[in-house]
């Protein structure tokens, strides 16, 4: 069975968990179910990560971005910025 923690009525209004942001997309509580169906596995993931704005971490882990080889990172993507715009 899944270990999801879920907020019940006298958690009161905190950050959402994994199982309320489900909820709130598809409309059903997270259950066993989901794991029948890999597309329903996939999507749970995507919202988990996209959420969470996780996608970073999982493509590049904490510490390796951004590239250490640019000292002012802000400026690096402001300046490829103009020049793709240009």
């Amino acid at each position: 069975m899944l270990d999801v923690v879920t907020a019940g009525p006298s958690a009161g209004i905190g950050e959402p968990t994994l199982a309320s942001t489900w909820e709130a997309i598809v409309g059903r509580r997270l259950s066993d179910e989901l794991l029948d169906w890999p597309p329903d596995v996939f999507a749970l993931t995507n919202v988990a990560l996209d959420r969470s704005e996780a996608f970073r971490f999982a493509i590049s882990p904490v510490g390796e971005w951004p590239p250490a080889r640019f000292g002012d990172w802000p400026a690096a993507v402001e300046e490829a910025g103009r020049g793709w715009s240009a």
